[in-house]
């Protein structure tokens, strides 16, 4: 795995794994009622998701030693550069050790970041992707660990753009992780709809490339392209939301426009959900120039305006003005 790894690091990558350090899993000797003291209690029983998987309790210290060894030692043992870590259980509402419930949770989730700072501590380089089920540890203090954060487990469904537009009141764009999940059997509309929403945040693909036509590999590049002009304005802007878009994040309808702007560019991503609006204008700077659009047709620059046409369900346009 050493050599794996020192050979990603020479072609200019940072190998990286994928962790769930906090819970143990029916199979796992851990998991076995020989170690149930080092796991977290609620009302005397050892605390379980559909009875099979259960949690370390951090607050303990022979728990943090020896994910000391299993945790920091490998990673430094096979010199990997990133660290994913998840979390796919629900631990509740309260765990047994303190004067209530809630507070020796809190107690243990204090003693989880304390971890993950210790990771920071002794891999100084290491790239540490807050994850825990999608989006439940959007928190400052967990955040603050973290390079990049999970912004959920949308990954593949038509509320990307509305989770990730909300997420920009709560975390930095910079850390928001958004998929594009691509299929070959995507219309380029589709394509485009779910590319443009990684624009919000820092884009993330998976897809069978192998498989995609021309056309759509065509879709896809542009994306990617565009994408590399937006360091400045995902980092340093500020965001504001235009449009009609309905409230309810899990069917969402209507038309959102975000627009993110620093003192120099405007960046401006609009999706359509279903019903979209009618056309609608965005103030704009009477000097902007469109530096760059990605199925930018849907949008028209005149007058000191910026007009987001009426657009069909489900599509997606977007433009970089120099303001």
């Amino acid at each position: 795995m050493l050599a794996m790894n020192n050979e990603i690091r020479r072609n200019g990558m940072i190998p990286g794994i994928w962790f769930e350090f906090e819970v143990t899993t029916k199979g796992s000797a851990m998991f076995e009622a020989e170690y149930d003291h080092m796991h977290l209690t609620r009302g005397g029983r050892v605390l379980k998701t559909n009875d099979f998987r259960s949690y370390w309790d951090f607050r303990r210290s022979d728990v943090r030693e020896y994910l000391h060894e299993k945790v920091i030692n490998f990673l430094k043992k096979y010199n990997f550069g990133y660290i994913k870590v998840d979390y796919n259980a629900n631990i509740g509402h309260m765990v047994d050790g303190a004067e209530s419930g809630a507070e020796a949770l809190r107690q243990h989730l204090e003693a989880v970041r304390d971890f993950f700072a210790e990771m920071k501590r002794e891999i100084p380089d290491l790239i540490i992707e807050n994850c825990a089920s999608g989006g439940h540890r959007l928190e400052p203090s967990m955040m603050a660990m973290g390079a990049v954060s999970s912004f959920s487990d949308a990954h593949e469904c038509v509320e990307i753009p509305y989770i990730a537009a909300n997420l920009h009141r709560l975390m930095l764009p910079a850390q928001e992780l958004i998929w594009a999940v691509l299929h070959d059997d995507d219309s380029n509309d589709r394509l485009a709809y779910s590319l443009a929403a990684t624009f919000l945040g820092r884009m993330c693909l998976s897809a069978k490339m192998d498989t995609f036509s021309a056309e759509q590999l065509e879709v896809v590049n542009n994306a990617i392209s565009f994408y590399r002009l937006l360091d400045d304005v995902i980092i340093n802007g500020d965001s504001k939301i235009y449009g009609n878009r309905g409230r309810n994040t899990r069917y969402p309808i209507g038309t959102q426009s975000v627009v993110r702007k620093t003192d120099k560019e405007m960046l401006v991503v609009c999706h359509s959900f279903e019903n979209p609006c009618e056309e609608f204008s965005i103030e704009i700077p009477k000097n902007a120039k469109i530096k760059a659009s990605f199925c930018g047709d849907r949008l028209k620059l005149s007058d000191g305006k910026l007009t987001v046409n009426k657009m069909n369900p489900f599509t997606a346009g977007a433009v970089l003005l120099e303001i």
